[in-house]
């Protein structure tokens, strides 16, 4: 959609008969910007000049950091696998006095496949948390050695820098759940501690 546009309309040297068209065109030009985001003019109720929503041009690259602002911003994002998702990002103020200028990911719609439904094994997802955390999650029904090394998302995730926690759970054939140590923590998966095999487990990561 273009949305047209006259500047310097009224020109005061200009015959107003002569803007007049130009300043029609840019008052309704003006009613259908508004009207894209923001509840419009002449709708009843409280919520005039409210947001509808948000929305956000693709960015081929992060905006430019200014002083004492923030950025949001969509970008698209390549995933494993060559999917392409749209992603929203904050960008930090370039005086920021932590990590001025720096990006993070605030959303991650892209899903495992595999994650279909309950009858799904094994299933995964990952997301971005505030502050530039990730968390993932895994649920299956296979059998583990009581010290396997379990690759993190079915072997499809590494975290870039450091891993900060993993919760575990265990199970057993007999549908009995309980808590499953994990150690020697690492990017990309860790050592199961358990007194038998296993025939499934879930698990939270969090890590960025």
């Amino acid at each position: 959609m273009t949305i047209t546009y006259n500047n310097n309309i009224p020109n005061a040297p200009n015959n107003p008969s002569n803007d007049q068209p130009l300043m029609f065109v840019n008052t309704n030009s003006i009613s259908t910007f508004l009207a894209v985001d923001h509840v419009g003019f002449g709708v009843s109720g409280a919520t005039n000049g409210y947001h509808n929503m948000s929305s956000y041009a693709v960015q081929g690259s992060p905006p430019t950091a200014v002083n004492s602002a923030a950025r949001v911003f969509s970008q698209n994002v390549t995933y494993p696998g060559g999917h392409i998702d749209l992603e929203l990002f904050m960008g930090k103020a370039a005086n920021d006095s932590d990590n001025p200028s720096s990006v993070i990911q605030l959303t991650n719609t892209r899903f495992s496949p595999t994650n279909t439904g309950l009858a799904a094994n094994p299933k995964y997802f990952t997301t971005y948390l505030p502050g530039g955390l990730i968390m993932i999650g895994y649920s299956d029904q296979n059998t583990y050695n009581a010290n396997a090394f379990v690759l993190y998302n079915n072997n499809t995730f590494t975290f870039p820098t450091q891993i900060l926690t993993v919760v575990a759970t265990g199970l057993k054939s007999s549908a009995i759940q309980f808590v499953v140590n994990a150690s020697q923590i690492q990017l990309n998966g860790f050592k199961i501690q358990a007194s038998d095999k296993l025939d499934g487990i879930s698990y939270i990561a969090i890590g960025y």
